[in-house]
């Protein structure tokens, strides 16, 4: 029972519900996120919709998959439920192994090692517990911040900057004081720049350690609104965060600023009916474990009906092997063309 979990229904993309568990999942060393999935997505659910749902997840950190669903009667109202079963009932059962072995392929890479995430985002849960209320009154707000928060994430994720939520909750367990130095433990992983996104109130456990963090040579970003609450009360003076660096609330500057953090960058290398050349790519999401010498990189489509040809770039000198998707050659999808130094 040491997974964090979560139900993914009607193949909806919900990338803030899987990051916020694979973050507290990578800082406290768990094997990834179990997830529930295909629930109320139709009888006629394909295989490629089983796959691509499937597929995006496990880019984001799901590696215990918990399909729906069994029957064990068909009897009464059980018959109704969907998707089709995964059993002998439906004629395609035999057949459902493709999809099984491709994830059970992709899970013995994402499984191993650990994630290479640079970036951490303060989670700003706390600042909209403040506004949330009667709408009449509130609702400006409250639409204002969870915008806010499903943006950044998309902003990150579809430009290939992979990170983590810090919960300011865990967060003075997660990270000793006296051990934050020019990265930021936090359980098990580190990190090289911190966001605070338009956060209202802050905690003092999470100004303490983000200004010994910036002291130490650590980058703090201060993105859009700066909080003027210490511990969701009015402090004596605003809580400055001494020696971070304040952005405006904007996805080309919040890219700008965490260019030098990037591991990974694909940009389109031929333009399509739907896509331009030399454009980023926004339609892929990564993850990139390491372990020992060697790095794994796992790449997903999101858009089901067309193929992205890239021109990528990888962090450093590697020599690269390409695996299968599907039983087809990877380089069917991405064609690797250069690697880059750090230095």
């Amino acid at each position: 029972m040491q997974f964090p979990g979560i139900d993914m229904l009607c193949d909806r993309t919900e990338y803030n519900t899987v990051k916020q568990a694979s973050s507290v999942s990578r800082q406290y060393g768990r094997g990834g996120v179990m997830c529930e999935m295909y629930g109320v997505t139709g009888w006629a659910f394909t295989f490629e919709g089983h796959k691509g749902q499937g597929d995006w997840q496990a880019a984001l950190g799901v590696t215990l998959r918990v399909p729906h669903l069994a029957w064990s009667s068909m009897e009464g109202e059980a018959k109704r439920d969907y998707p089709a079963c995964i059993g002998y009932q439906s004629p395609w059962y035999k057949e459902y192994k493709t999809i099984e072995t491709h994830f059970a392929r992709i899970n013995s890479a994402l499984t191993r090692g650990r994630p290479l995430t640079r970036v951490a985002v303060i989670h700003p849960v706390e600042s909209f517990w403040l506004c949330f209320g009667p709408k009449d009154k509130c609702f400006e707000e409250m639409e204002f911040r969870d915008q806010a928060f499903a943006n950044l994430t998309e902003w990150l994720l579809k430009a290939h900057i992979d990170f983590d939520f810090i919960s300011e909750s865990l967060f003075p367990d997660q990270t000793p004081v006296d051990e934050i130095g020019a990265t930021l433990p936090v359980g098990h992983c580190a990190y090289e720049v911190v966001i605070a996104p338009n956060m209202r109130t802050i905690r003092s456990t999470t100004l303490e350690r983000l200004q010994r963090f910036a002291a130490c040579g650590g980058q703090v970003l201060v993105a859009g609104l700066a909080p003027t609450l210490l511990d969701a009360r009015v402090p004596q003076s605003a809580p400055i965060i001494k020696g971070a660096t304040s952005i405006v609330w904007s996805k080309a500057q919040i890219l700008s600023a965490l260019e030098p953090f990037r591991d990974l960058k694909m940009t389109v290398s031929e333009s399509t009916l739907y896509r331009t050349q030399g454009y980023r790519a926004d339609s892929l999401l990564y993850q990139m474990r390491r372990e020992g010498e060697e790095q794994f990189l796992f790449i997903a489509n999101t858009d089901r009906k067309q193929s992205c040809p890239i021109d990528g770039s990888i962090r450093g000198e590697w020599q690269v092997e390409v695996s299968t998707v599907m039983g087809r050659s990877l380089q069917d999808h991405l064609w690797a063309h250069a690697t880059i130094s750090r230095d």
